[in-house]
């Protein structure tokens, strides 16, 4: 019942006439923060936080498109198909930090279900952010576009870092809410630097494209290689990944800084508040931008299965000692 009255409220909010925008809901690691400064701690971290059994515990992106001009409204993410299936891959397939270079079945996420992560994140301290962009009438129709032949060619049939959305493979949560900033033509390289998080991950600690045959999560935790990322020189990957707790952070820099605010060419946004009472927000004019002219998708899936329900990019470009690069696009 909850969740109906939130539904009936959510869409009887009124909506100034002609608005168009783009906005992310960006939802922090929590209760146990994501820590990027180690392989180990990587681990450690992301455990602890799956096993808390919380709302979208290692974080998540959330997609809103509303197009006034044409009286469409999306609400939109990319989830795994199977919440347990990470857990799998690491305690039963040992596939160890190879993880990190693949992908498996995922879905796109159900409207309602959106809703009630909103709510149940509204409402508490520091769980919630959004960055809405204002965009015109066509920008956002193409937008719009996107998401539809993206769900109608069921193109998020994998979630995970190995799959790139604009390429029908699917995508994760962040890498799929990204891509309709690239989409819109809105998506600088200010706001790429802003969100992204770059790691050299060491082939001794992947199986599948790395140096193992299998890595239990012991031996992963107990590695000398899981103390730091690896230098140069060291056979690595080298893994680009839009990161939903740096995306919440940068909202809150925007929120802090007013010469942040001047740098992004953002605003404050209070107009969220009666949806969701803890939410901080700011938002951008992009309402004069052209709209791109590029097609929407650049290229066609090039996954390849390596074991049931995992698959890796094919075609990637691994040097002699076997290191390679994973760019998020």
């Amino acid at each position: 019942m909850r969740g109906i009255v939130f539904l009936f409220l959510f869409v009887s909010l009124p909506v100034q006439a002609a608005e168009n925008f783009l906005r992310l809901y960006f939802m922090p690691s929590s209760p146990v923060r994501i820590e990027w400064d180690n392989p180990k701690n990587l681990v450690d971290s992301t455990i602890a936080a799956g096993f808390s059994n919380r709302n979208h515990a290692i974080s998540h992106v959330n997609v809103e498109i509303r197009c006034a001009s044409a009286n469409e409204h999306v609400l939109a993410g990319a989830v795994s198909a199977d919440k347990n299936h990470s857990i799998k891959l690491l305690f039963e397939d040992h596939v160890g930090l190879s993880i990190m270079a693949g992908a498996w079945p995922g879905r796109l996420e159900q409207k309602q279900e959106i809703l009630d992560s909103l709510q149940y994140r509204g409402i508490r301290n520091g769980m919630l952010s959004a960055a809405t962009f204002a965009i015109s009438p066509a920008t956002c129709s193409r937008l719009v576009r996107y998401y539809r032949e993206t769900e109608s060619r069921g193109s998020n049939r994998y979630y995970g870092f190995a799959a790139r959305p604009r390429r029908h493979e699917g995508a994760g949560c962040s890498a799929f809410a990204a891509s309709f900033l690239e989409v819109g033509g809105i998506l600088n390289a200010d706001v790429r630097r802003a969100w992204q998080t770059r790691v050299q991950v060491p082939l001794s600690l992947m199986t599948v494209l790395g140096q193992e045959s299998r890595l239990t999560v012991q031996d992963i935790l107990g590695h000398a290689d899981a103390q730091t990322w690896a230098s140069a020189g060291r056979p690595s990957m080298d893994i680009t990944v839009y990161d939903p707790d740096r995306m919440h952070e940068w909202v809150h820099s925007l929120i802090a800084s007013e010469s942040e605010r001047r740098r992004f060419s953002a605003e404050l946004d209070e107009s969220l508040s009666a949806q969701h009472p803890k939410i901080v927000a700011v938002k951008f004019n992009h309402s004069a931008a052209p709209t791109p002219t590029e097609p929407i998708f650049t290229g066609e899936p090039e996954l390849v299965e390596t074991e049931p329900g995992f698959v890796v990019r094919k075609n990637l470009a691994i040097q002699p000692d076997g290191s390679f690069s994973l760019p998020p696009d």
